[in-house]
């Protein structure tokens, strides 16, 4: 009885990352995926949200981060506040205050922390750290620097802190309409048309 029921757990879960793929292949509009250690973060509507990326297939192809974000949805409302030049706007605050260069720099440890925790089984193929093991949020080798909003609140969904990712949440939550909820336009994207 005992074993039955562990296959059958076994065989829901992987039923289970099955799906989580064929959204998430959605939700990035692509047919082929980085491989993927797990979903780290859902949204209320249960899809993936944010994922935790294996860096490397084979040691060939590095991917230059570890969180991801898949959310259609919060990419849009991230990418709006890009294009209004808020990276810009950040690294000007960042530059004038050795406090806000710390909260970044301890940001960038703790991405390079977790990559060592997660995947120091890859130090086979980067032993001395240059194409991974060095590098901050997004692959960052200037750890003053701001690659991507999205891989920043990628990593504070993620990790529930990270300086760059909480001011993002701060634009998000300026938004007019309801800043954490999509509509079916957005749910469309993630493979099932739901109404709030």
């Amino acid at each position: 009885m005992r074993i039955r029921y562990l296959r059958y757990g076994m065989h829901e879960l992987e039923r289970q990352e099955e799906e989580d793929k064929r959204i998430i292949k959605l939700q990035l509009r692509r047919k082929r995926l980085q491989p993927i250690v797990r979903v780290v973060k859902r949204c209320n509507r249960g899809f993936p949200q944010v994922v935790l990326n294996l860096p490397t297939i084979c040691g060939k192809v590095w991917f230059p981060t570890i969180f991801w974000l898949t959310c259609p949805y919060l990419h849009y409302k991230i990418s709006r506040i890009e294009g209004r030049g808020f990276i810009k706007v950040l690294e000007e605050k960042i530059s004038h205050s050795p406090f806000l260069k710390d909260l970044l720099l301890d940001d960038q440890k703790e991405c390079i922390f977790i990559k060592e925790a997660y995947f120091s089984f890859l130090r086979i193929y980067d032993p001395y750290g240059r194409i991974f093991f060095k590098k901050g949020i997004g692959g960052v080798s200037r750890f003053d620097k701001i690659k991507c909003l999205h891989l920043h609140y990628a990593f504070y969904i993620a990790l529930g802190k990270g300086f760059v990712g909480s001011m993002v949440r701060k634009e998000i939550e300026n938004e007019k309409d309801d800043p954490f909820f999509c509509g079916d336009e957005f749910a469309n994207y993630c493979g099932r048309r739901y109404s709030k």
